[in-house]
Order: C-alpha cells, then sequence, then structure tokens
C-alpha cells in the first residue's frame, strides 16, 4: 500500500470526507484538523507504518507533504 493510500486512509477514519482528501489538501486549512486529530494521524502512523513523524510547529502542510515526511521516515528506518 502506497503512502498516500495508509495517509488518506487514516485520514478518512478520523473522519474526513474521502472526496475531501486530496495531494493537495491542506491538512488544517482545507480538511480542518484539529491539534487533536493532528496527534490522532501520528499516532496511527506509528501503529500502521512504524515511523513516527513530527509536525513543523505553526506549518499547515499538504497531503503530499505529510506523505513526503513519513516516507523520509520510513527510509530513516532500520530493515528488520
Amino acid at each position: 500500500m502506497s503512502t498516500y493510500a495508509v495517509v488518506s486512509t487514516i485520514l478518512v477514519d478520523i473522519g474526513i470526507e474521502s472526496a475531501a482528501v486530496s495531494d493537495e489538501s491542506y491538512l488544517r486549512g482545507d480538511l480542518r484538523l484539529d491539534s487533536t486529530e493532528l496527534v490522532e494521524v501520528t499516532l496511527e502512523l506509528k501503529r500502521r507504518l512504524g515511523v513516527a513523524v513530527r509536525f513543523p510547529p505553526r506549518t499547515d502542510l499538504r497531503v503530499r507533504e505529510l506523505c513526503a515526511l513519513v516516507d523520509d521516515a520510513r527510509a530513516g528506518q532500520p530493515i528488520v
């Protein structure tokens, strides 16, 4: 499963309508995620992919930027 597929599934699972999710959607501005929901996203990424992602402070990431952060974190993980 692609990183985008995992991220979009997580977003839908926390209540975002699938039609609203695109790689250009801003997490806060377009999808209206609050700080609690952002924490849920990070916890789900850790649970599903085993990666810890930190959101840059006071930055509204696009979904594609979040996917890039996840990919970078996955690349830095030791292969088990």
